[in-house]
């Protein structure tokens, strides 16, 4: 589909989310494709329609730039709270996403901040610390949020034939989420 026919069928569902509601984008990695997204952005702000990006925030470049500047919010993944754990499971270093942070901060978008919660990856204090200290330091962090790490994604993986890299790790309990969210609410 084009960007034109997406905004077209959201704007068919604008009674139903409303002045407050819109348009998420999300992945994959929706920065891969900055420039279909910004067109696709620009069009639902022409019909009235808020737009929200779903990111990893570790991409940051001119074509980025362009889509912030039709992005209404974005929920960010904060992955991992040190450099070694971004640069092991992501591939790229913690710099990354703390630059789109920063630019964010610079354009006053507001951010819900996330993190898909792994036991013993970053199930820690250190991780919890590490989120609140960037609301502390980035005014535009509203809320953060933990999602429980689930392997709903381990199907794709053996359709390609490919390992799971996070076979190993478990989905933590509902009393161990609330536990975190005990440490952010500090």
């Amino acid at each position: 589909m084009s960007p034109a026919e997406i905004a077209e069928k959201t704007t068919r569902y604008k009674a139903y989310f409303g002045a407050e509601g819109g348009i998420t984008v999300s992945g994959g990695e929706p920065l891969l494709q900055a420039d279909f997204v910004a067109e696709l952005f620009a069009l639902c702000h022409d019909r009235g329609i808020n737009t929200c990006l779903d990111t990893s925030g570790s991409v940051l470049h001119d074509g980025v730039r362009r889509l912030l500047d039709v992005t209404d919010r974005v929920l960010l993944d904060i992955k991992y709270p040190t450099d070694e754990q971004y640069r092991e499971f992501v591939g790229c270093p913690i710099e990354a996403p703390l630059a789109f942070l920063a630019e964010l901060n610079d354009r006053s978008i507001p951010v819900t901040l996330r993190q898909v919660t792994i036991p013993t990856l970053n199930d820690t204090a250190e991780s919890m610390a590490f989120l609140n200290t960037l609301a502390g330091q980035y005014p535009v962090i509203d809320k953060i949020e933990l999602l429980p790490f689930k392997k709903i994604c381990k199907t794709k993986y053996d359709n390609m034939g490919i390992e799971f890299p996070f076979e190993r790790y478990d989905t933590p309990t509902a009393e161990q989420m609330a536990q975190l969210q005990k440490m952010l609410e500090k």
